[in-house]
């Protein structure tokens, strides 16, 4: 445990815009093959390296060259402020950071995947140790516990894509044709939130943005002219534009309304613009059914809180996860593994001399069916005897002097 080393900075300590200043993975890969092949000072690294952070995971091979390091890493960083982790606070930082509980946004969905990729790429250029492995293998795991007992990231809290989840609902099961109007950071977000979801169409004034969009969604060009004056059937139109009047008003839904059939179901609007992109009397029309930005708002508080609550009860989670990994190393420490296989060797000696003495006159059928049985049972008991040892590992641990593990 106290081989482990951490260096990196994140949305915590800087501005996120900043992180593009930070060190390149190139920058990094040369640094850290110094300090493994040239140095001496390391066994094994990852780095991870995401919109919203930028860290790197050591495994050392002396603990006493753990400050050296981490300040040889942190000159990397330039003017950047960083922080430097050790020993047991690099596990606990790791599974939190899995379970997205250090993210910018509580519960988003693309850390875990960025971390299994850095693990990956750890294995690929053969810089991942077996400590390191185990690690990265022990937050994805407690990752994906705190996603499933805690339905932690489950809602959104963008408006965003809290208006393309609100406009799927509306819209039922069935597979709905979107009018996306606009092409700035919302309506990208709500694409992103409904591809694979709805069959799109995008609509801007300059028809080159649309066209980059649909080709990247797989959907569908048309000029906002040409919408506007003969719109196709859609169920429904998400609208995040800058504008000082409304867009969408009373016109464009009867065009709307015109092409569709007449047993058609609540034409769906979702309105992400700010001032407001969907007139306001639309909301009296019982063949429409509008989601505005004071809605969205609304449920998003809701989301937040509810997010923050989730990650009150993924805080034990992680807690068990880190003192978990940390009954792992000491059982290695302590060599636990060997008493594991020489807990077996020893059975099978007596074993195979039960079958060669008192039961020798057993056919060879049910001599092959008593070992197999034998060997079941002592298999099992010497992983209870193992797990009752690494329990008692963890115990004695939490007992001690915490600093013995950093």
């Amino acid at each position: 445990m106290d081989r482990l080393c951490l260096v990196g900075t994140s949305h915590q300590l800087i501005d996120p815009t900043l992180l593009a200043t930070a060190p390149s993975e190139a920058e990094f890969a040369a640094v850290l093959d110094r300090l493994q092949n040239d140095d001496g000072s390391i066994v094994g690294s990852v780095t991870l390296k995401t919109c919203n952070r930028v860290e790197v995971y050591v495994h050392l091979r002396h603990p006493g060259r753990a400050e050296s390091v981490a300040r040889k890493l942190a000159a990397l960083f330039g003017t950047l402020p960083t922080e430097s982790r050790f020993g047991a606070d690099v596990v606990r930082h790791l599974i939190r950071v899995a379970g997205s509980l250090e993210s910018m946004v509580l519960g988003e969905n693309q850390i875990l995947a960025q971390v299994k990729n850095a693990w990956q790429a750890g294995r690929e250029r053969e810089t991942l140790t077996t400590l390191l492995g185990d690690l990265f293998r022990h937050a994805v795991r407690a990752a994906k516990e705190i996603r499933t007992k805690t339905r932690l990231g489950t809602q959104p809290v963008s408006v965003a894509s809290l208006g393309a989840r609100c406009l799927r609902d509306a819209c039922g099961t069935h597979r709905p044709l979107v009018a996306l109007v606009g092409a700035g950071t919302m309506v990208r977000k709500a694409a992103v939130a409904l591809d694979g979801h709805a069959d799109l169409i995008f609509v801007n004034r300059t028809f080159e943005k649309a066209v980059e969009l649909a080709s990247r969604f797989d959907g569908i060009a048309i000029p906002i002219d040409d919408f506007q004056a003969a719109p196709p059937a859609v169920d429904a139109v998400l609208a995040g534009v800058s504008t000082d009047q409304p867009l969408v008003d009373e016109s464009w839904v009867e065009r709307i309304q015109a092409a569709r059939a007449d047993d058609a179901p609540a034409l769906v609007l979702v309105d992400l613009g700010v001032p407001p992109n969907i007139a306001r009397g639309l909301l009296e029309r019982d063949d429409v059914k509008l989601i505005d930005m004071d809605a969205l708002h609304a449920k998003c508080v809701a989301n937040t809180d509810e997010r923050h609550a989730a990650a009150r009860r993924a805080e034990p989670i992680a807690d068990r996860y880190a003192q978990t990994f940390e009954g792992h190393v000491r059982s290695l420490d302590l060599g636990l593994a060997g008493v594991h296989r020489a807990h077996l060797e020893l059975a099978e000696n007596e074993i195979h001399n039960l079958l060669e003495g008192q039961f020798r006159h057993l056919s060879d059928s049910d001599r092959r069916e008593l070992e197999s049985k034998l060997l079941g049972l002592a298999r099992a008991h010497a992983h209870l005897h193992l797990k009752d040892l690494k329990s008692k590992a963890v115990a004695f641990d939490g007992h001690s002097n915490r600093n013995t593990w950093k």
